[in-house]
């Protein structure tokens, strides 16, 4: 899971990488993979709502 939060993390350097998803896929299933993209997803958003007027 380390990988994808990675990735997702850094999407703007292109996209997942089909072999990142499918290992997140096989170990904890399509759904929870969904999950976790998007917590990922969210707490990158508030980190960077939060660092842009200096929050944290």
């Amino acid at each position: 899971m380390g990988a994808l939060a990675g990735v997702v993390t850094l999407v703007h350097d292109g996209r997942v990488p089909d072999s990142v998803l499918d290992a997140a896929i096989h170990a904890v299933g399509e759904v929870r993979t969904q999950q976790v993209v998007w917590a990922v997803t969210v707490v990158n958003a508030y980190d960077r709502l939060a660092i842009s007027p200096r929050l944290t």
